[in-house]
């Protein structure tokens, strides 16, 4: 379990207050608005969906250039060849504009690139498409750092219009029109559609008859694909998923009701989380598996049983996804357990032959959870090596790809996630770039942090009052669901569910008892005990149970009362410059050497709890003292022969060693470096 740092959010209550009268909403509600500063009755209202509007497509720089070739090329019948990705955004994209231009008697056709083309225009499939007698190219989604590629499509004779929504390089692509709202010189006051929300204005630029008969048409393919690119569900993009939700519940689309119904989604809440989890990644599974026109072509399915063999085949590829995942998850583990030394870098770069390149990116998003640095992970093959990368915050990846150009073949992405292309032998390479451009411009990495939108009590989490934060919804990036937080909870008893795979723990909090679920948590791996004082970061979801509406709370982090976070972020952060060999201050050389106090406590706990497996973080929270120290004080121990460390694949094991006799600390080589350093 890792340890993370709690941020309240500021709760006006005063303008909560008002805002409750004024809208006649809940306390509860009032509060959960204020905390994401939403303190005037007009912004508020707008955030509820109270005349909030999209801005017209025409604001965005070159909307205007791409409508008049496009119309060019529908008045002359010229072949268009709509180009996409293989993520769920690129797909829903190129369904999207292919079902227009269809509609509007186009002689268009798509093409989607495999991965083993990589992402982006490629020149290969630039001299298919000229043989197909294409003329025009639009791109969905991509197309914004290929200015080579649009220079060589260029040169065989066709015309490119780029629509994409990732960061543009200094200099613009040779085009017919650029439409990314990221260009700097595109006056667009909402810049953070996905590729599928950009194809949407331009096709509603092309009709001119405002946005309701667009949303009907489309809002269910924008909605999948903005909640499945994690792009800010703030703004334009909240009524376009609003909207979205709204039609999906009765799609007009054959293939989504077919890949809805295989997922039994007509008896379930649809909010975005559920489309998150469930249609998202079925999508994006046949792009991971180089077969992303399978799901293309469910999204363009006009026969039921067509569009019902498709959604099986695409649920069949998901769960083969998870086979591969579970894979990489395992070699990855497994070689950071064997050389633990590659924690110490900022940047996790990892490469093996045989990883599947499809699912490296999910692979890393997994990396990056659990140990909070960027990752970069590569399928090497033939002679090259084929990475994905995603971030935390405060890192852009796109910065950080900028500053090792000169080792990249080709790359491309955002601030959070990235692809790029490179010879193995320059993986070492990019490995040391990485580490010193992180290390120069952010020292500090940032610490995993949960914002806490509301500190409750049981009696605050009624039926009524969890249900009315539903007005929350649609929830995703930067709108993230509310969060709670139930300080100085005491542990009453623990109770194994589901054949021991959760837990049930009813607590007292405020003078009241509740339960608390924790999912995937044993009761032998649950690392408190019955007594304890925790706080709990929840989320509170209304069911139905025999007949009757009911509030669970379920638990996403936990930590004991009196933890205290910033003594352990600065001794994590002075221990990782140890590790590292990086000068440290004489401050951070006090936090990282352990006393004899430090030591004799260690001893006595591991002493005490023989076997010890919950990891460094909760042995440093159970303790009271700093992270550094105990790291720190386990190596002492274990050189002076006072414990054993057994590494195992899921963690280390921690034992005394029986009959130790008494050691002098003095004699510790370790800690004779340390006050040498000193």
């Amino acid at each position: 379990m890792k340890i993370k740092r709690i941020k309240q959010a500021h709760i006006d209550k005063a303008a909560a207050s008002a805002l409750s009268q004024s809208l006649g909403i809940t306390p509860l509600l009032a509060d959960a608005l204020t905390a994401r500063g939403l303190t005037g009755t007009e912004e508020a209202a707008a955030f509820l969906g109270e005349g909030a509007e999209l801005s017209p497509p025409e604001t965005i720089k070159d909307m205007d250039k791409a409508v008049d070739r496009i119309r060019q090329a529908l008045d002359g019948f010229e072949r268009i060849c709509i180009y996409g990705d293989y993520d769920a955004d690129g797909v829903c994209a190129t369904a999207l504009l292919m079902l227009y231009l269809t509609d509007s008697g186009a002689n268009a056709r798509y093409y989607i690139p495999v991965r083993e083309e990589g992402y982006g225009l490629n020149k290969k499939a630039l001299d298919v498409l000229r043989k197909d007698e294409v003329s025009l190219i639009v791109t969905v989604d991509n197309g914004i750092v290929s200015l080579e590629e649009v220079a060589y499509a260029k040169s065989l004779g066709m015309d490119v219009i780029v629509t994409d929504h990732h960061q543009p390089k200094e200099t613009l692509p040779d085009a017919v029109a650029v439409v990314d709202p990221h260009r700097q010189d595109c006056p667009s006051t909402f810049k953070h559609l996905c590729g599928t929300g950009v194809a949407f204005k331009l096709v509603a630029a092309l009709e001119e008859c405002g946005y309701e008969m667009m949303l009907d048409n489309y809002a269910d393919l924008v909605a999948v694909a903005t909640i499945g690119d994690i792009v800010p569900l703030v703004g334009e993009n909240r009524l376009l998923v609003k909207s979205g939700l709204e039609r999906l519940k009765m799609t007009d689309h054959m293939g989504l009701d077919a890949l809805m119904e295989l997922l039994q989604l007509g008896f379930r809440p649809l909010n975005a989380r559920t489309v998150a989890f469930s249609i998202v990644p079925r999508i994006n599974a046949a792009g991971r598996l180089s077969q992303a026109e399978l799901a293309l072509k469910l999204l363009l399915a006009t026969d039921y049983d067509e569009a019902t063999a498709l959604a099986q085949e695409l649920n069949d590829n998901n769960v083969r996804r998870q086979s591969i995942e579970a894979g990489i998850q395992a070699d990855i583990h497994r070689e950071l357990r064997q050389h633990p030394r590659m924690l110490n870098d900022s940047v996790l770069v990892m490469a093996k032959e045989g990883w599947h390149h499809g699912v490296i990116g999910i692979s890393a998003s997994k990396v990056v959870e659990r140990y909070s640095k960027p990752c970069f992970l590569f399928e090497i093959k033939d002679d090259r090596a084929v990475g994905s990368g995603r971030g935390v915050a405060g890192i852009s990846l796109f910065e950080l790809l900028c500053s090792c150009d000169d080792l990249l073949i080709k790359y491309g992405g955002h601030t959070g996630a990235a692809g790029l292309t490179l010879l193995p032998e320059n993986l070492e390479p990019l490995r040391k770039r990485f580490n010193q451009y992180v290390n120069a411009n952010c020292p500090v990495m940032p610490v995993d942090e949960i914002l806490v939108d509301l500190v409750v009590t049981p009696e605050d989490l009624t039926v009524e009052n969890v249900k009315s934060l539903g007005w929350m919804e649609p929830c995703g990036c930067e709108n993230e669901p509310v969060v709670c937080m139930m300080k100085d909870c005491l542990i009453e008893a623990a109770y194994p569910i589901g054949d021991n795979k959760h837990l049930k723990l009813k607590v007292r909090c405020g003078g009241q008892s509740a339960y608390i679920l924790l999912f995937g948590i044993s009761r032998e791996s649950f690392p408190y005990r019955i007594g304890d004082r925790l706080d709990f970061v929840v989320h509170a979801e209304v069911g139905v149970y025999n007949g009757e509406e009911n509030v669970s709370i379920k638990a996403d982090f936990m930590r004991l009362s009196d933890f205290n976070e910033n003594l352990f972020s600065r001794s994590l952060y002075a221990y990782d410059r140890l590790m590292r060999l990086d000068q440290i201050t004489p401050e951070e050389l006090s936090l990282v050497t352990p006393d004899r106090n430090d030591l004799a406590g260690l001893y006595r706990f591991l002493r005490a709890n023989p076997g010890y497996r919950f990891g460094y973080d909760i042995l440093a929270e159970r303790l009271g003292c700093n992270y550094a120290r105990v790291r720190i004080g386990i190596l002492v121990l274990k050189e002076r022969k006072l414990i054993t460390i057994t590494r195992t694949e899921e963690c280390d094991i921690l034992d005394i060693v029986p009959g130790a006799q008494k050691v002098d600390w003095e004699q510790s080589a370790i800690l004779h470096k340390l006050r040498k350093l000193q």
